[in-house]
């Protein structure tokens, strides 16, 4: 290492900086700690040397590199100057072109590094209140127009107040299909509308009357309107049941008998008698009273979960198609997806009749047994 120093101090001395640089890099900083008093000393001035000739001919990458290794080994104030003016040339370059953000930082190194230099702080001083002032501006231009915004908005809330009102409709979906305010169609919440009247169309669900309504709507207002039509559908209790056969229960659990597909469980179920064909089974529900039939629910299968076996649903056989017929002779073909759920048959204009009678035509296999299942009928009407 002394004798790299000292080589590299001679050509130096000759001015040959390139040579300097090259000798000098070759000494690695991981082992300043180990190099003598004197050693340190005079790398330290080499590099000092080096980075001051750098600066003086404008090579500012090199001059910082060799300033800051300077200081890495010594706290030398020569080299702190010289390092703070190089922060202070490149930050009046940055300012030159308008980057004041980026021209305070460096103003701000070189007065860390050479403190008390008037030159730095009235530079320093410059480029805050430049920042500061378009700080001001900026954020003028930002207020004005919000507050011209904001003036607009509340006049407009003023004069939205003083020409409409709100209108709500209160309705059951069971009873009506579509609502329509002034032709255009309504779902739900709060609808602002012009104050005035307004028509009110209503369209029924099967087995429901249409209405039309006219209602005033006042400035300001907030109406809610109920909705009521004249029939009232629900599902039909009081039922009774027969069937072909049932299933009178074994080693295999039951009994299953008519009445348990009417009974509002889906975890029951009714089923033909054990050993007995699927197909031209028969169960018929009866009503309590002569009843108009709006529509009809039916589970076409076992919808129930065993322990032992698991879903029952799918082990035993499932409705496929089934003639349903009613007390005045009408006859209907209905079909079945193989889908676990309660599917309902509509009927328009409704049906009226004492009782309903579902026949098996085809079924879909179960995994299992060969019992064809019911668990669930439903009637709505009135």
């Amino acid at each position: 290492v002394t004798v790299r120093l000292l080589f590299a101090h001679s050509h130096l001395k000759k001015g040959d900086l390139h040579k300097t640089a090259m000798i000098i890099d070759e000494i690695p900083p991981s082992i300043y700690h180990r190099l003598r008093d004197n050693e340190k000393d005079l790398l330290s001035n080499i590099y000092f040397a080096l980075g001051d000739k750098f600066l003086k001919i404008g090579n500012l990458e090199n001059a910082e590199k060799y300033l800051q290794s300077s200081l890495n080994i010594s706290d030398m104030q020569n080299a702190k100057k010289g390092l703070a003016k190089i922060y202070d040339m490149k930050a009046d370059a940055v300012f030159a072109d308008k980057r004041y953000g980026d021209a305070q930082g460096l103003y701000e190194k070189a007065l860390e590094l050479d403190k008390g230099n008037l030159e730095y702080q009235e530079k320093l001083s410059k480029v805050k209140s430049i920042i500061t002032s378009k700080r001001k501006k900026t954020t003028a231009a930002i207020l004005v127009p919000l507050g011209v915004v904001a003036i607009l908005i509340v006049a407009f809330f003023v004069w939205r107040h003083l020409t409409t009102g709100l209108i709500s409709i209160n309705y059951s979906s069971q009873e009506v299909a579509r609502i329509e305010i002034d032709s255009k169609e309504y779902k739900s919440g709060f609808l602002r509308v012009k104050k005035g009247e307004h028509k009110i169309s209503v369209k029924g669900n099967t087995g429901y009357s249409d209405t039309t309504i006219v209602i005033a709507i006042s400035a300001g207002s907030k109406e809610i309107i109920p909705i009521g039509l004249r029939y009232i559908l629900k599902k039909i209790t009081g039922l009774s049941a027969t069937a072909s056969s049932y299933d009178a229960g074994g080693a295999w659990g039951g009994p299953y008998p008519p009445q348990y597909a009417i009974d509002g469980k889906t975890f029951t179920c009714w089923s033909e008698a054990h050993n007995e064909p699927c197909t031209g089974q028969w169960i018929k529900v009866f009503l309590p009273t002569k009843k108009s039939i709006v529509k009809i629910g039916i589970l076409p299968g076992f919808d129930k979960y065993n322990p032992k076996y698991g879903d029952v649903y799918w082990l035993n056989n499932r409705l496929r198609t089934v003639e349903l017929e009613f007390s005045d002779g009408r006859i209907y073909d209905l079909f079945f997806e193989d889908q676990k759920r309660m599917k309902y048959f509509e009927f328009q204009p409704p049906v009226v009749t004492e009782w309903i009678k579902l026949t098996v035509k085809s079924y879909y296999p179960g995994q299992r047994w060969d019992d064809i299942c019911i668990s669930e009928i439903e009637v709505w009407g009135y």
